[in-house]
């Protein structure tokens, strides 16, 4: 990806440079399925194919596991939306586009790529290929449109239903949604994400004034708390902040660490993606549900995540968020604040008033110091090395732990020792703190 293509970008405001850098990182980061198709062609047929390039197919399903299919009325047969790649678009306006063809006020949030699709059209010894971004995304609103739908069904796809897609690239693509969609096992975070669009205005108010002018980096020693990571995260080549909200560390890192030539920024929320997001070459932003991270495995060497896990709402999304972490990368650095009230009043009162009160964060499941150790030794004490490291500011005491994944037994005989020594320690403080109770 050179240079130039970004320039280029800006001068003709065009999204070719980074169309081609977004199709690269998929490939890099996503385990996509390829697939290929050869059509005999007419000459007038070729000469409109070879002015496209790229096209996008759009698998859209609802909280039921339905998917959306379009009719054919000639010959009762159906086919998934889909549409040029203008280039002027990026993916995600081209997939929002081409979403809006099904009804106006359709609302789709995850965007997932699943396959590359490669169209080769041939025309006596000639060949071109156009190539296809197929992607899975949820519609949310689908009971405000479910009723006006009139070119297509969301429909549970049987047998039946799999015959009547008689377009070979559409057929396994279904295919493929349908393997995705059945691992997810927990309900999507609507009232989270809900929560954030209504309050987005908070979060820039809170972004360009409290954060600017009362709850200053100084104030926050962000200096020092990033220098601490950096030193934590070294030097690598790939990175992923799983649930980045609107906090930037990922712009700084791009700037610090310049040798990266991988880096993601995920959030399951695009309002707050919105407001952290930049037209920054390096950085590819996603918006998946962290607990279903959809990547390869041991994609990145450093899997980031901070101040996530007081926002889950079971242990089977900690779960589901920490094993997800574990498989796409070969180092995790997990940072979470300490619950408020455990810190002192003043973070209590920060919180109280200003994430819950202003900023109406949804996020209730704070951890102590204790509780955030024995949560992630008890995960990982027969997998991983675990480290712990504290940080304190104005905001309270971030509990940070860096959990790399072994390369022999003897690391993980030592996690055991380790693991054994601290719960011995926590025994004993519980049956000291006992007996001067009985005292």
């Amino acid at each position: 990806m050179n240079q130039s293509d970004f320039i280029f970008d800006k001068i003709f405001q065009q999204k070719l440079g980074h169309l081609t850098f977004n199709i690269e990182m998929y490939k890099k980061i996503y385990d996509l399925a390829e697939i290929q198709e050869t059509f005999e062609v007419s000459k007038e047929q070729f000469a409109y194919a070879k002015k496209k390039t790229l096209f996008s197919i759009l698998c859209i399903y609802n909280e039921e596991g339905k998917i959306y299919l379009q009719k054919d009325f000639h010959d009762n047969y159906r086919a998934l939306p889909g549409g040029s790649i203008y280039d002027t678009d990026d993916i995600h306006s081209a997939i929002r586009r081409i979403a809006k063809k099904i009804h106006d006020d359709i609302v789709i949030w995850e965007i997932e790529p699943i396959a590359l699709v490669s169209n080769v059209f041939k025309f006596w010894e000639e060949h071109h290929t156009n190539t296809g971004i197929v992607s899975m995304a949820r519609v949310r609103n689908f009971d405000e449109i479910k009723k006006s739908l009139i070119y297509g069904d969301f429909l549970f796809i049987t047998k039946q239903e799999l015959h009547k897609i008689n377009k070979y690239a559409n057929n396994k693509v279904v295919q493929l949604a349908l393997k995705r969609i059945k691992t997810f096992a927990q309900k999507f975070p609507e009232h989270e994400i809900a929560v954030n669009e209504k309050y987005r205005r908070r979060y820039a108010i809170h972004n360009n004034i409290v954060k600017r002018f009362l709850l200053t980096p100084y104030l926050k020693k962000k200096e020092a708390f990033n220098q601490l990571l950096f030193d934590k995260i070294g030097s690598i080549s790939s990175f992923i902040d799983v649930s980045c909200w609107d906090n930037g560390f990922i712009h700084t890192l791009a700037n610090k660490v310049p040798q990266i030539n991988t880096i993601v920024g995920n959030d399951i929320s695009r309002s707050q993606l919105d407001l952290t997001k930049k037209e920054r070459q390096k950085i590819l932003y996603t918006n998946h549900n962290a607990v279903h991270l959809p990547f390869k495995e041991k994609t990145f060497d450093i899997a980031y995540c901070a101040n996530t896990l007081h926002h889950m709402t079971s242990r089977k999304d900690i779960k589901n968020l920490l094993e997800g972490m574990f498989d796409i990368s070969k180092k995790m650095l997990i940072v979470e604040i300490e619950r408020p009230k455990e810190t002192g009043w003043f973070p209590h009162i920060l919180n109280k008033y200003r994430y819950i009160g202003f900023l109406k964060d949804v996020g209730w499941a704070y951890l102590s110091q204790k509780e955030f150790e024995i949560v992630l030794y008890d995960f990982f004490k027969e997998k991983a090395k675990i480290t712990f490291s504290y940080f304190k500011n104005i905001q309270g005491k971030y509990m940070i732990a860096e959990i790399e994944q072994p390369r022999n037994n003897n690391l993980l005989q030592t996690n055991r020792i380790l693991f054994q020594k601290f719960r011995e320690k926590y025994e004993n403080m519980r049956v000291a703190k006992e007996y001067h109770k009985s005292v």
